[in-house]
């Protein structure tokens, strides 16, 4: 889920090369205000004009969430550790280590038991989650928990700063700092994880071709494509609204449902009795909490729009990817018996 996009590692001057796999894209570029400590571990930011500036680069402008690691040593409790400016940011302010998300997530540890320390290197973590929760850390030690409002969106235009402000020169740090890492949502996840199943070399050009004739299809048809991610993306949406408001033991649960299903994808177990039984089960669990409404009218209209209509005649047939389609009659309700496949039941 976690994609690293950042990876700085002050031990060679004043470089702030990036070590992610994203290099050079979240190269960093020190002012001439940043310093060499006397120690030599680590970039100091002593004046208002300190910072290392990232560029506003691909990894960069979409985020989801946001997992952030700062090894930085304080000298007095003040300044931005890193700013992302309406999107993220994590700094210090007296015996408050805050973070923030976008919009009104904003998350510190008041009422925590443990302080930003002073004269010792300390790892300060924020974690936005993208879902339901952000976390503070001061090493290992939990500092606050908080639910969430928003995604973090991606930075904007002025890109990012460690060790200092964005937008002002009044929020630079004052200590030096060691080591940054930042990971976002890996966008690109769902895909991974289908990829991740084994494919034999036939099932392989079945979902090449698939994929080469839907984007055929798409570019044929523009504003297709773009009803097809809107839709998409809202029913995503839809569904993430509505889970977020189960309690913890029921999204542990979930959790454990995907668990399984990931385990057993990644196996190749498809065409299994252990996953049909698991998709049985994960199907009932949905109904229950009222997560899957198969009788919602959104589900006729989806079927009859005139690009699902398109689509469905454009695309060719993925009955050359027989596992799948038995996980698909699954998770819909479907029962076989002696051989003689049943329409899908949906109650």
């Amino acid at each position: 889920m976690w994609e690293l996009i950042c990876d700085h590692y002050y031990c060679w001057g004043k470089i702030a090369g990036d070590r992610s796999p994203w290099r050079p894209a979240s190269d960093g570029f020190p002012s001439a205000g940043v310093s060499i400590p006397p120690d030599g571990r680590g970039l100091r930011f002593s004046n208002t004009q300190s910072r290392i500036a990232i560029k506003q680069t691909e990894p960069w402008l979409e985020l989801g969430g946001i997992h952030i690691e700062v090894t930085a040593r304080l000298k007095s409790a003040r300044g931005f550790l890193i700013d992302g400016g309406d999107s993220f940011s994590l700094y210090v302010n007296g015996a408050l280590l805050i973070g923030s998300g976008t919009g009104r997530d904003v998350i510190n540890n008041y009422f925590g038991a443990v302080s930003p320390p002073l004269g010792k290197w300390t790892r300060f973590t924020f974690e936005h989650n993208g879902f339901n929760q952000m976390a503070l850390f001061i090493d290992d030690a939990p500092a606050a928990t908080r639910a969430t409002i928003n995604q973090v969106a991606g930075v904007g235009p002025k890109g990012v700063a460690i060790g200092n402000a964005l937008g002002s020169n009044n929020g630079y740090l004052d200590g030096d700092v060691e080591r940054v890492m930042v990971w976002r949502i890996d966008p690109r996840a769902m895909q991974k994880e289908f990829l991740a199943r084994p494919l034999d070399p036939a099932t392989a050009k079945c979902w090449t071709d698939f994929i080469n004739a839907l984007n055929a299809a798409l570019a044929q048809h523009p504003d297709c494509r773009t009803w097809l991610v809107n839709t998409l993306g809202g029913f995503w949406k839809s569904f993430l609204d509505a889970l977020k408001q189960k309690s913890p033991d029921e999204l542990e649960e979930f959790r454990q449902f995907c668990l399984q299903y990931e385990a057993l994808w990644r196996a190749g177990v498809i065409d299994d009795p252990a996953m049909e039984a698991l998709l049985g089960a994960f199907r009932d669990w949905l109904l229950k909490e009222g997560l899957l409404v198969p009788n919602d009218p959104m589900w006729q209209q989806l079927a009859e729009h005139d690009c699902m209509q398109y689509l469905l005649k454009a695309l060719p047939a993925t009955d050359c990817d027989p596992g799948l389609l038995a996980m698909l009659r699954a998770i819909a309700g479907a029962e076989e018996s002696k051989g003689t496949r049943r329409a899908p039941r949906f109650n």
